[in-house]
């Protein structure tokens, strides 16, 4: 107590100048001490603290990606795709059968073709025929082949068999008796396809039209023969 009451009354024996550069100084010491054993050390710890904040954040966003890959992983059907190569082939199963049902709606039974023969020589009065021939039956295969998984693991091939049935005609007769004759062959209701198709004058104003033609059919037999 003594010694802070001397000290006192130096102080007050100094000029304010002086005075002020000592509470400056002590301030300065005071702020130093501070800074260096309280500021300082606080300051490292929130630095080290947000360090482990932004390390930790970080981690939370893999883990969080992670959790969201595997719950798209959960939630997509493993059998998905296989859904949808059987749509596809189903589609185009069902196309096929379009198409076959388009094409059998262009096929014509022997029976048929026995009445479809008699129209056709009968088609006109001014045509004559000088020959007819007819072709053998030809085989047109119509399938895919699929695998079985019995015992045997045998192949088994699935196909719709038709049947090519062509004919030549040899016509004789005026050109535009002949162009009436085809209009007519045309207009049937029978359907017949065009394979060749030939004409030459012989005798003018005559000609000779050869042409061929087929059908389809699913039995081999010919005019039911």
């Amino acid at each position: 107590m003594q010694q802070w009451q001397q000290l006192s009354e130096k102080f007050q024996t100094v000029t304010p100048r002086e005075q002020f550069l000592i509470f400056a100084t002590g301030v300065i010491a005071i702020v130093f001490i501070l800074f260096n054993f309280v500021i300082e050390p606080n300051s490292q710890n929130i630095d080290k603290l947000n360090s482990e904040k932004a390390s930790l954040t970080t981690t939370i966003k893999s883990k969080k990606a992670s959790i969201a890959i595997l719950e798209q992983a959960l939630n997509n059907d493993p059998n998905e795709t296989i859904r949808q190569q059987i749509a596809l082939h189903q589609q185009r199963m069902g196309q096929v059968d379009a198409n076959l049902m388009l094409l059998a709606s262009d096929l014509i039974n022997p029976i048929q073709m026995r009445g479809a023969l008699i129209e056709l020589l009968d088609a006109s009065a001014k045509v004559n025929l000088v020959e007819f021939e007819m072709f053998a039956p030809q085989i047109i295969e119509l399938g895919e082949q699929k695998n079985t998984d019995d015992k045997a693991k045998s192949t088994e091939q699935e196909t719709l068999t038709l049947y090519k049935h062509g004919m030549k005609l040899t016509l004789s007769g005026g050109y535009f008796s002949l162009r009436d004759y085809l209009t007519q062959l045309e207009q049937m209701k029978w359907t017949f396809f065009w394979q060749t198709f030939d004409y030459e004058i012989k005798h003018y104003p005559k000609g000779e039209l050869e042409i061929t033609l087929y059908s389809l059919s699913t039995r081999k037999e010919f005019m039911g023969v």
